[in-house]
């Protein structure tokens, strides 16, 4: 009985975490794609400084920007299967910290002046094609940057992560942050604030699903 008890809850943790996933998913192409449709006749910030400008084009860096998608679909993998209930911790933060995104997206929309590229290599039209396929806007802050962050940060803290993993993870997380900046995706704003937003979602998002549990247990 008591395995069997077991396995069900077990299912059930999982069943319960992959509908979290999917839920997360809908919740991002909600605030990254869903607000687009409200920048109609909007005024557009451009918060540009000679720090950003100083800053050079880097199109080989094309590739850790878009390592962004693996990363995350590797590390919430992991989480889902070895985490097991840390990923409603990681789930409660992304809801959040996403929720922080799509104000600020709306409050003050922004967008920069991209480059124009000249070189003809393979890496620059991968670049030119990010820019054709992804408008200059949403970005205040960065959810590129928000989200490396946070999942580093989950498996920073992870007790059944080895400490290698925890270092690469860290090294990937901060390639990313800084991909977005050499690809003149962002500004050092998003990124500023896209990884302060992190790091307040995990530790706000721990917290209220510990609070949860305590309630449940009692």
């Amino acid at each position: 009985m008591n395995r069997k008890s077991s396995k069900v809850s077990e299912n059930r943790i999982s069943k319960g975490a992959y509908i979290v996933c999917i839920l997360c998913v809908i919740w991002n192409c909600i605030v990254y794609y869903g607000v687009r449709f409200l920048y109609y006749g909007r005024k557009f910030y451009d918060m540009t400084t000679g720090i950003e400008e100083s800053i050079p084009v880097i199109p080989w860096t094309v590739i850790i920007y878009y390592f962004f998608f693996p990363f995350v679909v590797i590390n919430v993998f992991f989480i889902v299967t070895k985490g097991r209930n840390q990923i409603y911790e990681y789930a409660v933060a992304e809801i959040m910290a996403k929720a922080v995104c799509l104000a600020c997206f709306l409050i003050i929309p922004t967008t920069n002046v991209r480059p124009i590229l000249e070189s003809n290599d393979i890496f620059t039209k991968i670049l030119e094609f990010l820019y054709l396929s992804d408008p200059a806007n949403n970005l205040f802050p960065s959810i590129h940057c928000m989200d490396s962050w946070l999942l580093f940060l989950t498996i920073k803290h992870s007790d059944w992560v080895s400490k290698r993993m925890k270092l690469v993870t860290g090294i990937l997380a901060s390639a990313i942050c800084i991909s977005t900046l050499t690809t003149k995706q962002h500004l050092l704003p998003d990124v500023y604030v896209g990884i302060a937003l992190a790091e307040v979602g995990y530790y706000a998002g721990k917290k209220i699903v510990t609070c949860c549990r305590n309630k449940k247990s009692l």
